[in-house]
């Protein structure tokens, strides 16, 4: 454009053109799903790297209890204390002697569950609180450290501690259900849920397979039976605190957070079972609503506690009865993840929550989720050492015609 100014003629520039505002809100609305996709995708791949190092231990578990059988059977440590007080009990039942290293692994397995059970909650009003990255990245340090001890554990005692503080940080899996939650949208949070569901699915194949060839290639007389697949889960624990740290966004703002005395109030509505199977913690939701989703969490409480039951103690059914070695205790594991079946119901409870519950109904399938896996292979276990492997598994599979027939009719 032209303008005269004095005698001289101007060439006048153009400025940047301005969009329309409902042209702005589009090109704002796409960047915040693409910040959505990316954070998402982080998430997965968080998931991932924490599930491949959590699931290596899986086949090892048999072959773990033998080792400490054989070092610590006639010393005074924790390990022969314990089968002492197992052993005065067997007297009494007539249980077989071999199914000792049953009964020591499901206790170890219940004692994981049941630490994650209590500091899910707790770790989630936290996060309320202070924000999802700060808890999350406490929550990969412990397990990082938990992975540090058992790559040093020549003893039973410091194999034990390193559960203990691998229960208590395990409350990740918890914080990022709540991100994926954050970051997207109803349109997109089936997506989301399905990636979470996803990595699950990948790394119960991929991680037990992992971690039996680690095993199959260790000097089990040089140190630490099992001392590479740890090390092998700290540097997947350290990669994803780097990728937790540097890539990650924080995806609850500041004007979003809850005070620290009223979110840890609500934790009390977690840890109750009665309360968790009746959706008491959850605001906002419809008396159909809550009767709809307290039959799914007794469904999805009754599969998880039959289920991780069977599959803790199929280790060592073919351990005991078929001789599996740790690398054909890993390619087991590649036709019995249950992911799938889980994430079904989990996209239920998301699906029939409304908005502004949706994390709350996520939070409670878990802690119902979490209490079921830290019963079932206790119990199972116990059946298991006492009655052996043909009675065990024949009441579990009756016991899971229950909570199928349940989804079944289940009217959603």
């Amino acid at each position: 454009m032209l303008r005269h100014e004095g005698n001289a003629i101007v060439r006048e520039r153009k400025g940047p053109t301005e969009l329309p505002n409902e042209d702005r809100k589009k090109n704002y609305k796409n960047e915040d799903t693409r910040t959505d996709a990316k954070t998402i995708a982080f998430v997965f791949l968080s998931l991932l790297l924490d599930l491949f190092a959590f699931t290596m231990i899986l086949p090892l578990l048999p072959s773990l209890m033998d080792y400490y059988s054989r070092e610590e059977n006639q010393e005074n440590s924790l390990y022969s204390t314990l089968l002492q007080a197992v052993r005065s009990f067997q007297k009494l039942t007539g249980a077989p002697d071999r199914f000792v290293s049953v009964l020591f692994g499901g206790a170890l397995g219940s004692m994981y569950s049941f630490l994650q059970f209590l500091t899910s909650p707790i770790v989630g009003s936290l996060s309320d609180a202070y924000g999802r990255k700060p808890m999350l990245l406490i929550c990969l340090t412990g397990i990082a450290a938990s992975h540090a001890l058992w790559s040093l554990a020549e003893t039973f005692l410091i194999f034990v501690v390193a559960r203990f503080i691998g229960g208590l940080s395990k409350a990740n899996v918890s914080l990022c259900m709540a991100i994926v939650t954050d970051a997207s949208t109803e349109k997109t949070r089936a997506r989301g849920m399905a990636l979470v569901g996803l990595a699950f699915s990948v790394a119960f194949i991929v991680g037990p397979l992992c971690g039996a060839w680690f095993a199959k290639t260790s000097d089990i007389t040089n140190g630490p039976w099992g001392e590479r697949p740890a090390l092998y889960a700290l540097f997947l624990s350290i990669a994803n605190i780097a990728l937790v740290a540097f890539c990650l966004p924080e995806t609850l703002a500041k004007e979003k957070r809850a005070p620290v005395s009223f979110t840890l109030y609500k934790t009390v509505d977690f840890v109750s079972p009665w309360h968790l199977l009746n959706f008491t913690a959850v605001e906002n939701l419809s008396h159909y609503q809550k009767k709809v989703l307290s039959k799914l969490g007794l469904i999805y409480f009754l599969y998880l506690f039959v289920y991780s039951g069977l599959e803790f103690t199929i280790t060592f059914l073919t351990h005991h009865n078929f001789k599996y070695t740790a690398m054909q205790q890993g390619k087991m594991f590649l036709v019995i993840a249950t992911a799938f079946a889980v994430s079904c119901m989990t996209s239920i409870g998301a699906n029939r929550a409304p908005g502004a519950a949706r994390g709350a109904v996520l939070g409670t399938l878990r802690s119902l989720g979490a209490l079921a896996r830290a019963a079932g292979p206790l119990l199972t276990s116990s059946v298991y050492w006492y009655s052996g492997a043909a009675i065990t598994y024949a009441i579990g599979s009756l016991i899971l015609i229950i909570p199928t027939v349940m989804l079944f009719r289940l009217k959603t």
